[in-house]
């Protein structure tokens, strides 16, 4: 407002100040011609001076010759005469012959000119009479006349004078008036003159230290943008780039001088580019101030996909055209992966949720199918055909156990014991089992670096691994191949960082399948949960990310090498032990010993598990005691005195917990044996509970397991005795 103001106002007061001073000038010149018209006028009282003093030596000359003076010519009285009349002729035509006469106008019809004009008259009525001869007559005449022509000469200055000095009066005034009036408008322009010009500079000043502020402005929005960890920009309003900072050139990878412009949109991957214009013609045309567009890039330089997103901020014109915009551009390349595995992990404390809301009571029950059958089928007598019967059922239940096992393993809420375990038993074992379970058109082979590698690890997880390593290389191989296992110890880890951060040496477990291999756009999901590429009741998608689950609960990474056509390597990182544990050694080769007896308590709430497992103990020829809860195994163990020589006993009872129990015995006896079972614990509480070292039987399990289990909790306790 006030710049257009000031471009009316400077133009109307430039053109009121210069009419004032032309006006002061015409007025001046004005008074100047006055001036000039009242000295030409004036000379007209020095011409009839003249006319009258020319006339009055005309009649003194006669008055001297009528009076016999013989000295006085003619000529001269003649001469008098002809210079007035010549004065008078010139002053009516506006000219003066004198030089001692200024120069006068032509007199204007005026009372004046009238006088000049009688006055005229009466010099040739004078002239007139000076042409008679000298008598009485004629002197009085000639007096007569010089009287009227004096007194008329008079009149005319008289009436010069008050014509002058009147005019001279009404000039003065008029030029004193105009000048006050021009004066006090020259002034009252000059002080709106100075009043704005100080508002002005006043105005000029503010405006010089706003551009000064909107340049520390922009030099700290611009030191600002060079520190953000985002992308910043500012577009002009063809959308052209006009300004980025340096981390959108990281972003990008390339240089202001290719991004500048329109030279960003070539980094846009070829995919996204005709939806982005899209998105953004209708952006900029909703007037919509605010906006977000996703898409990727190529980055300059290496050639790297990444996603981005920019937000703008559109600044528009009152006409809602976009003048300009800024934003900002993140690289979230990074957050999207994230976001990706937080799915995972949804997806997996989903199957946890799923797992744990059933896996008690589910291994409770498989356990109990799987006892029965395995007692039924020690019955010698048994017809062939229910015996195939049974180890149907007997093979169903462990094939639910399995994924039971999995599922818990997957969820991370399958308890692991990690020992230092010998690798070259527990490959030898699998491999005798993998004979059996891939079939004869497919060939096993092993391989050690060493007999003495020992792995910090679950002996039962490692096999779990091993077998769905196995079977999927055999989905892998239908028409039969090769399947060769590796251990090998190795100091240099894998590429991802492990759980738990370990950094030490390496126990490597290779398992390399001459298959089909697996497609470049299918591997990165190989371990993702339910990610299957068999067909519907083929596959469930939980096997391999079962065993990056359990790898990682050992501290472990799994790695997978493939190529369609030539066969995948999957590897399994495992931290070396130092020394391999005895105690874990025996407990893998401890067979029982059929002579053994003692006297065991089961503690199990679940009245047929309870049943199964005591009556396998009973033809392994143990006693056992069964106790339904905390309160009767309590009231059996005092009922004993406390004879008893080892107790198995669920972790979750009804009302107290199993190592609630545990503790209370072991107040009464200390040195007692304890053997856990457990198939899933909703409480974390009572998984700490349980005391480090202590002996834990996953459900389901097999009969012959927990015997075996229960002759090793005994062993020590047999030793004693014996010695």
């Amino acid at each position: 407002m006030s710049l257009i103001l000031r471009r009316v106002v400077w133009p109307f007061v430039g053109v009121l100040l210069v009419a004032a001073i032309a006006a002061a000038a015409t007025l001046q010149w004005r008074h100047q011609q006055t001036r000039r018209t009242l000295d030409r006028t004036a000379s007209s009282a020095r011409i009839a001076n003249g006319v009258r003093s020319q006339v009055s030596t005309a009649f003194l000359l006669r008055s001297r010759l009528d009076g016999g003076d013989v000295s006085v010519d003619t000529s001269l009285v003649t001469g008098a005469i002809r210079r007035a009349q010549l004065l008078l002729t010139d002053w009516q035509r506006g000219r003066d012959g004198s030089r001692a006469v200024p120069a006068v106008v032509a007199l204007p019809a005026s009372p004046l000119r009238d006088a000049v004009g009688r006055l005229a008259g009466q010099v040739a009525q004078f002239d007139s009479l000076l042409q008679l001869p000298q008598g009485n007559s004629t002197s009085v005449r000639l007096r007569s006349a010089y009287t009227d022509l004096t007194y008329l000469a008079d009149s005319i200055d008289l009436l010069v004078a008050q014509n002058s000095s009147d005019a001279q009066r009404r000039d003065d005034q008029r030029h004193r008036v105009a000048l006050a009036i021009l004066s006090a408008t020259i002034l009252g322009l000059g002080v709106l003159f100075g009043l704005l010009w100080r508002r002005w500079s006043a105005a000029d000043r503010e405006s010089a230290s706003a551009q000064q502020a909107l340049a520390e402005s922009e030099r700290r929005f611009r030191v600002i943008s060079e520190q953000l960890p985002v992308g910043v920009f500012r577009n002009t309003r063809d959308g052209r780039v006009e300004f980025i900072n340096p981390t959108m050139e990281r972003i990008y990878g390339a240089t202001f001088e290719q991004l500048q412009g329109n030279g960003w949109f070539a980094f846009v991957h070829p995919d996204d580019r005709d939806r982005l214009a899209a998105e953004r013609a209708a952006a900029r045309a909703s007037g919509v101030d605010v906006t977000e567009f996703a898409f990727r890039i190529r980055r300059g330089g290496d050639g790297a996909v990444r996603e981005l997103v920019l937000r703008a901020r559109y600044f528009r014109t009152a006409e809602g055209e976009v003048d300009s915009a800024i934003g900002i551009v993140e690289d979230v390349t990074e957050q999207r992966a994230l976001e990706a595995q937080l799915v995972q992990a949804q997806k997996m404390e989903a199957v946890g949720r799923l797992a744990g809301g059933v896996a008690h009571d589910f291994n409770n029950l498989l356990t109990v199918i799987g006892g029965i059958t395995e007692l039924m089928l020690t019955d010698q007598q048994l017809p062939g055909t229910l015996r195939q019967d049974l180890v149907e059922v007997h093979d169903a239940t462990e094939r639910a156990g399995t994924l039971t096992r999995q599922l818990l393993a997957l969820s991370r809420q399958q308890r692991i014991h990690v020992t230092g375990v010998p690798i070259a038993e527990v490959l030898t074992r699998t491999t005798t089992l993998l004979q059996r379970v891939l079939g004869e058109h497919i060939t096993v082979s092993l391989a050690f670096q060493s007999p003495n590698l020992v792995a910090t690890a679950d002996a039962g997880a490692l096999e779990q691994m091993l077998l769905n390593l196995a079977v999927n290389a055999r989905d892998a191989m239908p028409s039969g191949g090769t399947l060769r296992l590796e251990a090998s110890a190795n100091d240099v880890g894998p590429g991802a960082v492990p759980v738990g951060g370990h950094d030490g040496p390496w126990v490597v477990l290779s398992v390399a399948d001459s298959g089909t291999g697996i497609a470049a756009d299918v591997l990165p999901h190989v371990f993702e949960p339910f990610f299957t590429t068999k067909a519907v009741g083929q596959g469930t998608g939980l096997g391999l990310a079962m065993v990056q689950s359990l790898a990682s609960q050992m501290r472990g990474v799994v790695t997978v090498e493939s190529r369609e056509g030539v066969g995948s390597t999957f590897r399994i990182f495992l931290p070396a032990s130092v020394a391999a544990s005895a105690a874990a050694a025996d407990a893998v080769a401890t067979s029982r010993d059929a002579s053994a007896r003692g006297v065991v308590l089961v503690v199990e709430d679940n009245a047929p598990l309870r049943r199964v497992a005591a009556r396998a103990l009973r033809q392994a020829q143990y006693m056992v005691l069964e106790a339904g809860d905390a309160t009767e195994a309590r009231a059996q163990f005092d009922d004993c005195g406390g004879r008893i020589d080892g107790v198995i006993t669920d972790v979750v009872l009804p009302v107290e917990s199993g190592p609630t129990l545990v503790r209370t015995l072991r107040a009464r006896r200390a040195d007692l044996p304890v053997l856990y079972m457990t198939g899933f614990s909703d409480s974390e509480q009572l998984v700490r509970d349980v005391d480090a070292g202590t002996p834990m039987l996953a459900k389901p399990f097999e009969m012959r397991d927990l015997v075996a289990a229960v002759d090793q909790l005994l062993a020590p306790s047999r030793e004693r005795g014996a010695s």
